[in-house]
């Protein structure tokens, strides 16, 4: 370098500004730009090269702004020794003790008070030599001033700041021995309900900054760290912006050219250059979160290139993570990411750690990973609700919540009372069996000749026919003789019993097998056994679809087992269901009722499931025109379509529509419910939620 080329600071603005230009031309066209531009230095054009060379090479340049690729070639340059730059010096009243880490324009050191007044240890962040650059000056003060504004018990405190001597400029923050998120639970093997304890603190950190009008942009497990004594501490704002016009907003969100983010927890807004919003950090947690309960990211980036890692940012749509809790092996072969260690650090077995994350959990993950911002959660506290809400048993709102559903997350709430209900629904119904089993053919004729009325009158004789035949038990092995069950006997076992009589019971009745088999089917349903509930409803559908007379019995047979197959994922399957028994009610009597609002809302379900928002739309418009038109205007039945309806338009961005169905909803609630009803309080809750999330503070 001769004497008349600038030092090392200028020269890479210099290259810096040219990189940037080049940038925006296509691959091919770059070097004709560079001859130009580097007509009389054909040294810069080979750095400027090398640079561009090096970014379509490594994925990892990705994560690195432009000051951190200035860092590694300033310290080449000037041949910078980081250890006799880092230990002891004297930075204000501090005293270094070592190096904690390194970034693009700044390095954090390990310090102490060395003016004699108290013993104290921070994390003191110091811009790099040859790095003053007016851009870099103002990031890093900006970096200061929005950890000055943040006060929050699981936010790294700012603690003091200035200048060097040397005049470079300075922060301490509280000092924090802890590790990642992740590794802390994994090296704990905590359980779920733990994880997401831990992970609502971080939420609470988060949500925090969105209300000082602060995003923070780099959320991962690394910046989310747990002390030994379990507190969480969200880090290293450093390229956080602020949402306000304050602080000249930010310059890197328009500059062409790689920007800071690390890829692995990089929402599709980010790689496509966008302004990062409070949507940004909601689908980072979604990935955190996702790692949190099955051990691994939903998309593998290692060895792609940078168009690969953009293309698959952008459109592969991640996995369910209990799919993946009990799928294949690692494709490396790392024993740690095998199914069964990852459950085993969770403390469960691979099928059992499936069950907890599917269905809820997968819903909350996958909707904070949207591709598209306006349909995540529209903020970090609506995440947050939606997990309390699973952890406290109650319908989470990222669900459109049928009645099936809501029973069972009542039955989850009230496990005692429920338990205590199926024990004695256990007692009665094994009675009936045995008796059953004993009277033989002389108490099948009689319970023939007791249902022998209309169809659904010998239906409930059946039913009650088996709970009133129980009488003294005559088995030592099945029952004691005080009449308490053994402790072996389930529910399942009863029905699967009751199930396989039911062929020689109702000879010769196939209508009436029908409608047995469709209620020991719901039954199942009710109790999670969705494949032993499959089957029941099959061949009620069999026996109907053979004696077609009664078509609203047919009708609800295929609304639950539309249910069924879309618990289980299976949402072609349970659309086309639903679409069955939505033919046949508008086809009869019941096309005017809330039985046909019910089943359009369980469609309108499905369809959100499956990413088609129109036609959800469609469907829960019609829904609730309908409910609207049978129902009175303070009905309760009409609340569940409410629901649907605003969480689809808030999904739409239709922001009125979406509030008119909450406000609704709360008027009902009120007068239905009365003010202090907990469901009267969520709808409240929520409708404040929504006027905060569209600006409505007042």
């Amino acid at each position: 370098m001769n004497e008349s080329m600038p030092d090392a600071a200028d020269r890479w603005k210099l290259i810096s500004a040219i990189l940037d230009q080049a940038l925006e031309f296509p691959a091919g066209e770059r070097s004709r730009f560079l001859d130009k531009e580097c007509a009389q230095d054909p040294d810069l054009k080979r750095e400027i090269l090398a640079l561009l060379a090096t970014s379509e090479k490594s994925p990892g340049l990705l994560e690195a702004s432009f000051e951190g690729w200035a860092g590694t070639l300033l310290r080449e340059i000037a041949g910078e020794d980081s250890d006799a730059e880092t230990m002891g010096i004297a930075v204000g009243p501090y005293r270094t003790l070592g190096e904690v880490g390194r970034g693009g324009m700044g390095v954090v050191l390990l310090a102490e008070r060395a003016d004699g007044q108290f013993q104290h240890r921070v994390a003191l962040k110091l811009i790099k030599k040859g790095l003053d650059s007016e851009e870099i000056l103002s990031r890093f003060l900006r970096e200061r001033q929005i950890l000055a504004r943040l006060q929050h018990p699981h936010i790294a405190r700012l603690l003091d700041g200035g200048l060097s001597a040397d005049g470079r400029p300075y922060f301490a923050m509280e000092y924090v021995e802890g590790e990642p998120l992740t590794s802390f639970c994994d090296r704990r093997g905590m359980g779920i309900e733990q994880r997401l304890g831990l992970f609502l603190d971080a939420c609470s950190a988060v949500q925090h900054a969105h209300r000082s009008l602060v995003v923070h942009r780099d959320l991962k497990p690394s910046n989310i760290l747990v002390t030994t004594e379990g507190e969480v501490k969200l880090l290293d704002f450093g390229i956080a912006r602020l949402l306000s016009a304050e602080g000249g907003g930010d310059a890197t969100l328009t500059q062409p050219g790689p920007r800071p983010m690390t890829p692995e927890y990089a929402a599709p807004e980010q790689v496509r250059g966008e302004p990062a919003t409070t949507a940004t950090d909601v689908y980072a947690l979604g990935l955190v979160l996702y790692e949190l309960l099955v051990g691994r990211r939903p998309y593998r980036l290692a060895g792609l290139t940078p168009p690969e890692v953009e293309k698959t940012i952008l459109e592969t749509r991640p996995e369910a993570p209990s799919t993946l809790a009990s799928g294949s092996p690692a494709e490396n072969g790392d024993q740690e990411a095998e199914p069964g260690a990852i459950a085993l650090r969770r403390g469960t077995t691979p099928e059992k750690l499936r069950r907890i994350l599917r269905g809820d959990l997968d819903t909350i993950v996958l909707t904070a990973l949207s591709k598209e911002p306006a349909r995540r959660y529209s903020s970090v506290e609506a995440l947050a609700d939606d997990l309390r809400r699973h952890l406290s048993r109650q319908p989470i709102r990222a669900r459109p919540a049928g009645r099936m559903y809501r029973l069972k997350k009542f039955a989850s709430r009230h496990r005692v009372g429920f338990a205590a209900s199926a024990l004695i629904l256990t007692l009665l119904v094994a009675f009936a069996i045995t008796m059953t089993i004993m009277a033989g053919r002389q108490l099948r004729e009689r319970r023939r000749a007791e249902i022998a009325g209309n169809r659904e009158k010998r239906v409930r004789d059946f039913l009650s026919g088996m709970l009133k035949a129980a009488g003294p038990p005559r088995l030592g092995s099945d029952l004691s003789v005080t009449g308490t069950p053994p402790q072996d006997v389930t529910v399942r076992q009863v029905l699967e019993q009751a199930a396989r009589d039911l062929g020689n019971d109702l000879a010769g009745q196939p209508e009436v097998e029908a409608a047995v088999r469709a209620v020991i089917g719901e039954t199942y349903f009710a109790l999670h056994l969705n494949d032993a509930a499959e089957s029941q409803l099959l061949a009620s559908l069999v026996i109907q679809e053979k004696h077609p007379e009664n078509r609203e019995e047919l009708s609800e047979t295929f609304v639950v087992l539309g249910r069924v197959l879309e618990d289980q994922g299976r949402l072609d399957e349970a659309k086309a269901r639903l679409e069955q028994a939505l033919k046949i009610m508008e086809e009869g009597p019941r096309k005017e009722s809330v039985a046909t609002c019910n089943v359009l809302t369980d469609l309108a379900r499905i369809h959100v499931a499956k990413g088609d928002l129109a036609g959800a739309r469609e469907l829960i418009v019609r829904a609730l025109a309908l409910g609207q038109r049978v129902e009175r205007a303070d009905s309760p039945n009409l609340l569940p379509v409410l629901e649907g309806h605003a969480s689809i338009m808030t999904k739409l961005g239709n922001k009125e529509e979406a509030m008119a169905s909450q406000r609704e909803g709360v008027r009902i609630s009120r007068k239905a419910l009365g003010e202090d009803h907990p469901d009267t309080i969520t709808a409240v809750h929520n409708l404040a939620i929504g006027l905060g999330n569209f600006g409505k503070f007042d």
